[in-house]
């Protein structure tokens, strides 16, 4: 709902919030209602999934797993490009752990300096 509608509705006396507000739940009961419907969901997909003839679930299963590493590869692209970009600005050093080491106790130094 739009600012200027829910402004009018309250202006006019109505009071405006979602169904967990008009019944009046706690935040622990939104919740489970949250994971059980989350649940009911991953069962009526486990189902669908049972009524296919094994062929069909075998397909379905490749197809899921080629979609999960596309999705991880892109987790991991983006990873890289964020790592670039912090070491380009500075933010990120590259070293032996040797060269850890040596920042560590010059850092070390400093703080007690």
């Amino acid at each position: 709902m739009d600012a200027v509608k829910r402004q009018r509705l309250e202006a006019a006396g109505w009071r405006v919030g979602d169904a967990a507000d008009f019944l009046e739940l706690s935040a622990e009961e939104v919740a489970f209602i949250e994971i059980t419907t989350q649940t009911s969901q991953f069962q009526q997909a486990l189902e669908a999934v049972e009524v296919l003839s094994l062929d069909d679930q075998a397909m379905l299963l490749n197809i899921l797993q080629n979609r999960l590493r596309q999705q991880r590869r892109n987790e991991l692209l983006k990873e890289v490009v964020e790592v670039r970009q912090e070491y380009a600005e500075g933010n990120v050093k590259f070293g032996s752990v040797a060269d850890l080491m040596v920042d560590l106790d010059e850092s070390e130094e400093k703080s007690h300096g």
